[in-house]
């Protein structure tokens, strides 16, 4: 055999990549800068605010602010964002407008939604105030475990899990059974639909605490979060279902 086939016939060297901490410290700090501008499609950032009526728009190369109800629009192109004191901050020179984006949980004061992003405006002498992002940012992601049902703890033989999926679906286990199911989300509020599962038996108390969740899941109207992050779905009645992660 000659030396050529002999080398040829050698295992590769594993090769080992190593990252600085320095690069990762680098990675990290640009992603917590552009994360306040991710929406649920991440083709453009929207807020808005009221009274009066205003939205924003942010492409990643324009911006479209309406202001007084749709009576005045201004379009400029996207100027270069500032990253400082926890928020993101951008400035129009011609037009002497300001925008500025903090990630605090924000609520809109007609309909109540909340919202991942607080947006301040500052134009033509007057500062606008209002929510930005997607509502369902705050949903989606790992699941959540429901920790109380109508105000109370599950028992410990029970865990029930709920997951908010792509293209408006959720999923996750009902205390006994696995379910599936959509959910609507609108300016106004939170709603479940075409509820559906497997079929397996269980003792008590799994099947009576799963009955009583699907059927208040069917009546979610709406959903906050609280100070510490727990998810809060509501009925009609008011809060029936918290969960957490």
């Amino acid at each position: 055999m000659s030396s050529r086939a002999k080398i040829e016939d050698q295992p590769m060297p594993s090769i080992r990549l190593f990252v600085s901490s320095i690069t990762l410290l680098a990675v990290s700090t640009v992603l917590a800068a552009e994360s306040a501008f991710r929406t649920h499609d991440e083709a453009a950032f929207t807020a808005q605010g009221n009274e009066p009526g205003w939205s924003l728009r942010m492409t990643e190369t324009k911006i479209r602010l309406n202001l007084d109800y749709g009576a005045r629009t201004i379009e400029a192109r996207r100027p270069k964002a500032i990253i400082e004191d926890n928020a993101t901050r951008y400035r129009v020179p011609d037009e002497d407008v300001r925008i500025t984006v903090r990630e605090q949980r924000c609520h809109d004061d007609m309909s109540g939604m909340p919202y991942p992003l607080r947006v301040e405006i500052k134009v033509e002498g007057r500062e606008l105030r209002g929510c930005g992002g997607e509502p369902r940012a705050l949903l989606e992601g790992s699941a959540w475990t429901l920790s109380s049902l109508k105000g109370e703890a599950l028992p410990e033989a029970v865990s029930i899990t709920i997951q908010f999926l792509e293209n408006n679906r959720i999923a996750g286990n009902s205390g006994c059974n696995r379910f599936m199911g959509g959910y609507v989300l609108t300016g106004e509020g939170l709603s479940f639909s075409q509820l559906g599962g497997t079929m397996m038996a269980c003792p008590e108390p799994q099947m009576q605490v799963e009955q009583q969740f699907l059927d208040l899941m069917a009546e979610v109207i709406g959903f906050d979060l609280s100070a510490d992050g727990a998810l809060l779905l509501k009925t009609a009645v008011g809060t029936q279902l918290t969960a957490r992660r």
